[in-house]
């Protein structure tokens, strides 16, 4: 003991044989230590799916419905401009096409986001 420095106050040794003997019991009875209840973490894990699951089927399902919405509204501007051009092309103008081309156009940039924000009201 010449080489060792005394316990300070408070501090507690465990001793080699005390520790020894908690390892055995653990080993000797494994249930007494404290395991994952195995149920309990599966339950979790299906809640935690369950509740993303709606969530992540409203996503899909909105932007499904915005995409829906989009080609409608780019078909609509195609179907009116390809009427301008063919009565344009019979050397007709015509007031008429030209107010749908502008009304499928607003449709458009109404239906899609990125048309949206570029606006400054």
């Amino acid at each position: 003991m010449h080489g060792e420095l005394p316990p300070s106050p408070g501090v507690q040794i465990m001793s080699p044989v005390f520790l020894f003997v908690t390892l055995l019991a653990q080993s000797q009875f494994p249930d007494s230590s404290p395991q994952p209840n195995l149920r309990a973490v599966a339950a979790m894990e299906r809640t935690a799916a369950w509740s993303q699951a709606p969530e992540n089927d409203l996503v899909k399902r909105v932007a499904a419905c915005q995409e829906r919405q989009f080609t409608t509204s780019f078909n609509h501007l195609k179907k009116a401009l390809d009427e301008f051009a063919d009565a344009y092309n019979q050397g007709k103008l015509d007031l008429k096409k030209i107010e749908e081309i502008k009304r499928a156009w607003r449709d458009l940039e109404n239906s899609e986001v990125r048309f949206r924000l570029g606006k400054s009201k």
